[in-house]
C-alpha cells in the first residue's frame, strides 16, 4: 500500500507542475472560456479554464 501511496503522490505532484508551468498556448476561446495547450514528451496536452 505504502508503494502505491507513494506513486499517487508522485504523480498528484507531476500533474501540478504540469499545470502551473510557463509555456501554455492559447489555443481556442469561446466567451470566457479558454482552452490551452502544451506538448510534453511529444505529447499534446489541454487545459481548460472556465
Amino acid at each position: 500500500d505504502h508503494q502505491y501511496i507513494q506513486m499517487g503522490k508522485e504523480t498528484l505532484s507531476k500533474a501540478w507542475e504540469i499545470l502551473n508551468a510557463s509555456g501554455w498556448n492559447l489555443e481556442k476561446r469561446r466567451n470566457e472560456d479558454t482552452v490551452h495547450c502544451m506538448s510534453s514528451k511529444g505529447h499534446k496536452i489541454f487545459n481548460w479554464r472556465f
